[in-house]
């Protein structure tokens, strides 16, 4: 109670200042102090969803409180206090240098690839794109058992690419509770499969897709479709269009690489030996 009334009387008094003063003041009022470090009114943060100041204060003057005694007692026990210093310098190194490399990364690399890299890269490392999962283009569709017209959605999908892919979607769109229509799109077959009873073909997906392109499966509620348009299956060659972004990635980076390597170069071969750097 006493600690409160205590907040209190600080925040009206600073109240007090501000008017007197026309919301300013040279002095700083001191809410704790740990040695010489000391706890003012105005670090203290103000939530604008919170109209309790005197809580506020108290709770973040405790917790100021518990945080100096505690960095107290690690600095009267911290040996090698240098290594500390180093790893800090350190860090500080290597975020001026992370800054300074990414403005000069942002400002100086071109960031357009042209299909004939994408396709240089990636038949220069076709040994690379050996897949570790099946790859499928395909319709999914997971219909609810009391759906209507069941059986001419099953002619339909188990059809395509001969029937109307509009057909399809306007059926998905009304009734599926998920469904998965971009037949152009490749996508891992575990993706599509996990959790439902379609999973039951995982375990022979190589002997499945090989010799399939349709498989449907019901439970109690729904309803599981799947059309596969084109597969490329476990150790077969990714397609270019999965690994566009990979190799995307791959070549900014390399680019990158190259003008740090030149800028270093560069900076090194311009800097005079004895007055910007000594070799001892």
């Amino acid at each position: 109670m006493v600690r409160n009334l205590f907040f209190l009387l600080i925040i009206l008094f600073v109240s007090a200042c501000e008017f007197l003063d026309g919301n300013t003041t040279d002095d700083k009022i001191a809410l704790a102090r740990v040695d010489n470090n000391y706890l003012y009114i105005e670090d203290i943060i103000f939530p604008s969803l919170q109209n309790d100041s005197s809580l506020i204060i108290e709770k973040q003057t405790d917790q100021w409180i518990r945080n100096q005694l505690l960095l107290k007692l690690a600095y009267e026990n911290v040996i090698n206090d240098n290594n500390v210093e180093n790893q800090v310098l350190q860090y500080k190194n290597n975020l001026v240098m992370f800054e300074y490399e990414k403005m000069t990364y942002q400002n100086n690399i071109d960031f357009s690839i042209s299909d004939e890299e994408l396709n240089t890269y990636y038949e220069n490392n076709i040994k690379d794109f050996v897949l570790p999962f099946d790859l499928v283009k395909a319709l999914y569709a997971k219909i609810p058992v009391d759906a209507p017209n069941i059986r001419n959605f099953r002619k339909i999908i188990k059809e395509y690419p001969d029937s109307d892919i509009n057909e399809i979607r306007s059926y998905c769109f009304q009734f599926a509770e998920r469904s998965f229509l971009e037949d152009t799109i490749w996508v891992k077959l575990d993706d599509i499969i996990l959790n439902n009873p379609l999973l039951l073909i995982n375990n022979k997906s190589q002997f499945f897709l090989k010799r399939n392109t349709y498989v449907e499966n019901v439970d109690e509620k729904h309803y599981f479709f799947l059309k596969i348009v084109d597969k490329r299956l476990i150790g077969e060659t990714s397609p270019l269009s999965f690994e566009s972004n990979v190799i995307n990635a791959i070549i900014l980076n390399k680019r990158k690489q190259e003008l740090f390597d030149k800028l270093r170069d560069s900076i090194f071969v311009n800097s005079k030996k004895g007055i910007d750097y000594e070799i001892f």
